[in-house]
């Protein structure tokens, strides 16, 4: 009887493929496991005497038939979906490819502005601890907007208008309409981190080795003064080659070695708020009049 097990004079069975393509099973058709969790779905590649091969991606498996008369295995329904045009499934349409496109145009704008002020970074020192004491420190003398710190990061994080955000970290664009969305209300927000110990057998994207493995930004290890001192840096703006203000600190006052760079209390939230400083324009200063006679 078709779909029904027949065995030989030594009791095997001997109708395989028949019996499991009445259930459906065959070479070519998409199954999954119903029993064990296995969310892959598997392909069906032959059926060789008791043994059935299939193979999902690279992995490929042999079971027995026997568990598949035992419904351990199912038949998986491949739903197909037509599309007609593929401008409606635009990546510019696409919230997530959106930012995506955005982070990406801040880092390299982040990346060449760092370049540009690099030069003063070797006569710069800092001291740092677990318990969040940070202090940066010159160790030669520096004319006033000498010094330029930039807050290069690896983590750029996306901040609702509502969210909690906190000081220490830079709020790089506002967008109150990005992609004509009008519910969205958001920042870009510059994250500090240090990587200053090299980890063994690290890996990086791709698994390519970290090399050097270390990492930091002296912008993100800079201090705020004490009721008693003064600040002498302050936020100004570079405009990188894509358009996009980035912004940096710069010392206001003449240093000498030795001296502590710090910032006052009013930056550090400046920096942190939830008001795009970065498309803002500074305001210049005004002019004085030349006194009369």
């Amino acid at each position: 009887m078709e779909g029904v097990k027949t065995f030989d004079q030594r009791g095997e069975w001997v109708n395989v493929s028949g019996t499991l393509a009445v259930k459906g099973f065959k070479a070519g058709v998409a199954v999954y496991n119903r029993q064990e969790g296995d969310e892959s779905v598997y392909g069906i590649k032959a059926i060789d005497g008791q043994n059935v091969k299939m193979q999902t991606g690279d992995v490929e498996r042999t079971i027995d038939a026997e568990d598949f008369m035992r419904n351990k295995f199912a038949i998986y329904d491949i739903k197909k979906e037509v599309i007609d045009q593929f401008d409606q499934f635009s990546p510019l349409n696409c919230m997530d490819y959106h930012w995506g496109v955005e982070e990406a145009r801040i880092k390299i704008a982040l990346d060449e502005v760092y370049s540009q002020h690099s030069a003063c970074l070797k006569h710069i020192t800092a001291i740092h601890s677990p318990i969040k004491y940070k202090a940066v420190s010159v160790k030669k003398e520096f004319k006033k907007d000498a010094i330029g710190l930039v807050p290069l990061t690896t983590t750029i994080s996306l901040k609702k208008a509502t969210d909690e955000i906190n000081i220490g970290n830079v709020c790089l664009r506002k967008y109150t309409d990005p992609a004509k969305h009008t519910d969205y209300n958001v920042a870009l927000m510059a994250v500090g981190g240090l990587r200053l110990k090299r980890e063994e057998g690290g890996t990086g994207i791709g698994g390519l080795k970290r090399v050097p493995d270390q990492y930091g930004v002296p912008f993100w290890l800079v201090g705020v003064c004490t009721a008693k001192e003064k600040p002498n840096l302050a936020v100004t703006f570079v405009t990188a080659t894509n358009g996009i203000k980035v912004p940096i600190l710069k010392n206001t006052v003449e240093l000498k070695s030795g001296d502590r760079l710090r910032m006052s209390e009013d930056t550090a939230k400046a920096l942190a708020r939830k008001v795009a400083l970065s498309d803002a324009t500074p305001a210049k200063p005004a002019k004085k009049k030349a006194k009369t006679q």
